[in-house]
């Protein structure tokens, strides 16, 4: 098996729906990453005083940041952990993850 999921039964078949499942976990943790590094950047002084647009452009390229920083800690030789602890998924899962969005 390529995925281990708390909501999965046991033995069950993997499914392209497991797939979009845990794209979907992984969408929603960038999200909240995202959401993080906004309330975390308002608090350092002199940052609401840039203009818009610098507010932005430093968000976008520091949740980059943010995202690779926390990789390391959620990876082994194995796999990867996703939503927030409550998933893993196998480098054989993420390979087959591949063939069906380049079909």
């Amino acid at each position: 098996s390529g995925l281990v999921w708390n909501q999965l039964i046991p033995g069950a078949p993997l499914t392209k729906e497991i797939g979009v499942h845990v794209f979907y976990r992984c969408q929603c943790t960038t999200v909240e990453t995202v959401r993080e590094l906004t309330e975390f950047a308002k608090n350092i002084p002199g940052f609401v005083d840039l203009f818009l647009n610098d507010q932005v452009t430093l968000l976008k390229y520091g949740v980059h940041e943010a995202i690779f920083a926390m990789l390391p800690s959620l990876m082994n030789k194995d796999g990867l952990l996703v939503a927030n602890g409550k998933g893993f998924v196998t480098r054989e899962f993420l390979r087959s993850l591949r063939k069906p969005f380049s079909e």
